[in-house]
């Protein structure tokens, strides 16, 4: 793998020009997965041109098993950060001017020749003129134990998609680097939903190319911060999609109605019983229907 630095000059300097690719695994105290994380990344037929494991300061054995693998990697840092999109920005910025950046958490992993059908489907849109800003592909999502319990395709993925809710697998999806280069890294204060924050923001101006092959692999696990984040969360998803959808967001309008409804606290989750809960399921129900629109990242 090259040294980190502007990837466009070197390709430019050596007459040559691969797909340049850059990969981040963020990473908090996720010693018994990253193992197989990094050897995912590293064992791929076409190599990223910078690969780096940013580290929040785990105190499980996390750090013992980067350290096993620093000699191939192009660097790691184990330091407090304030979560997960400041780990992944502080990646990308490692390696400036290349194609397309993407990330792996330390959970997932990623399938054999994924980078080699991501590389291939970015050449063929250039080839054909065609300014798409993310690549989504297909994957699995497995349990705690690797084995997989669900298949996402993107043959399956809804017309109003990505508006309505990220119905893509993370581990699946890279960015343009010229679409982020133009609108932005991801938002730091953000902690959920950044990655469909940033696809909505991408989208505006740049197309969605969705590429029919298996990709990743998702780890589904009581412990992951989309399994536990709760009503935070949901909190977050509905600002979101009031920020780029306007107030008649489906996300939005579901929060808004559980929290005047239940009379929830911020930061608290709703309480699920009587006659206002009730009330608000039958609500829920009617205005998804008059929506019209589905989000597979609510479940209220």
């Amino acid at each position: 793998m090259s040294v980190n630095g502007d990837v466009t000059e070197a390709r430019e300097a050596s007459g040559s020009a691969p797909v340049s690719i850059v990969i981040v695994t963020p990473s908090l105290n996720h010693g018994r997965f990253i193992g197989q994380t990094i050897d995912s990344v590293l064992n791929q037929d076409h190599q990223p041109t910078s690969y780096w494991v940013i580290d929040g300061g785990s105190l499980d054995d996390t750090v013992r098993v980067i350290k096993n693998r620093e000699h191939v990697l192009d660097g790691w840092v184990s330091e407090p950060d304030s979560g997960q999109s400041e780990a992944i920005n502080k990646g990308w910025n490692k390696a400036s001017g290349a194609d397309l950046y993407g990330w792996i958490n330390s959970d997932d992993y990623l399938l054999p020749g994924a980078l080699r059908r991501i590389a291939d489907e970015y050449l063929l849109c250039k080839d054909n003129k065609k300014t798409v800003g993310v690549f989504s592909g297909s994957g699995y999502k497995v349990n705690i134990e690797g084995q997989r319990i669900k298949d996402v395709s993107v043959r399956n993925i809804t017309q109003a998609c990505p508006r309505t809710a990220f119905q893509f697998l993370q581990s699946s999806v890279f960015f343009s680097g010229e679409a982020l280069r133009e609108c932005g890294w991801l938002r730091n204060d953000l902690h959920y939903s950044m990655d469909w924050e940033l696809v909505l923001r991408l989208s505006k101006n740049y197309q969605v190319r969705y590429v029919d092959d298996y990709l990743s692999c998702q780890r589904i696990y009581p412990e992951t911060k989309t399994s536990s984040g709760g009503w935070i969360r949901n909190k977050e998803i509905a600002y979101i999609g009031r920020l780029h959808n306007g107030v008649f967001d489906r996300n939005h309008m579901l929060y808004w109605l559980y929290s005047n409804l239940l009379r929830c606290v911020p930061g608290t989750q709703p309480i699920r019983r009587g006659i206002r809960y009730k009330i608000a399921r039958v609500l829920q129900g009617f205005f998804g229907k008059l929506l019209e629109s589905r989000s597979h990242m609510i479940h209220w």
